[in-house]
C-alpha cells in the first residue's frame, strides 16, 4: 500500500557523484517521492506538497544559489538542506535560506519526520491518517489501531505494515 498514493515532486540539487546525494535520492524514491531535476524557472509551477531537498555535499555554493532563487519565487517551496559535517558551519551564515536541515548520516525516522513537517505547510493533504477496513494508521504519530484498540508496534513493524 505505501502511505500516500500519489508521488510528490522533490527537487535535488548537488553533486550527483557524491555518495550522500545518491543515497538521498534513493531514500526519497523509496519513500515514493518523485525525484525531479531542479529547474529554477519552474519553481512556481510545482504542485502542492513539493519540497526542495538540497544536498550540500560538494555543492554548497550551488545550494546557496538555488535556495536564493527558490526564496524569490512567488510560491513558497519548503527547503531542506542535507548537510555533510564539514558544511555544518555554513548553517549560521545561510540561516534564512532553508527551512530545516538534516545532518548526514541521518537516521530514517528523523528524515521521515523532517520531510513530513515541511510538507504540512505546503497544502499537501498528506497522509495523516489512513483507514483500511478495521485498521487505522496515523503517519504523523506512527500509531496504528484495530477497532480503536492501539497496536504496540516497533518502528520497523509499523513501516512493514505501512508498506503492505
Amino acid at each position: 500500500m505505501g502511505v500516500g498514493t500519489s508521488e510528490r515532486p522533490v527537487a535535488i540539487v548537488g553533486a550527483e557523484h557524491e555518495p550522500s546525494a545518491s543515497a538521498l535520492e534513493a531514500d526519497l524514491r523509496a519513500l515514493r517521492y518523485e525525484v525531479a531535476p531542479f529547474r529554477l524557472e519552474r519553481v512556481d509551477e510545482r504542485p502542492a506538497g513539493s519540497l526542495a531537498v538540497l544536498a550540500t555535499a560538494g555543492a554548497l555554493v550551488a545550494c546557496v544559489r538555488a535556495s536564493e532563487e527558490i526564496r524569490r519565487a512567488p510560491e513558497g517551496v519548503p527547503i531542506l538542506w542535507v548537510v555533510e559535517p564539514p558544511d555544518l558551519g555554513a548553517l549560521d551564515r545561510h540561516e534564512g535560506l532553508f527551512d530545516d536541515f538534516l545532518r548526514v548520516p541521518y537516521p530514517a525516522p528523523e528524515r521521515d519526520a523532517r520531510l513530513r513537517r515541511l510538507r504540512r505547510g505546503t497544502g499537501d493533504p498528506g497522509e495523516e491518517a489512513v483507514r483500511i477496513g478495521r485498521l487505522e494508521m496515523d503517519a504523523a504519530s506512527y500509531r496504528a489501531s484495530v477497532d480503536g484498540r492501539p497496536l504496540k508496534l516497533t518502528y520497523m513493524e509499523y513501516e512493514l505494515l505501512r508498506y503492505l
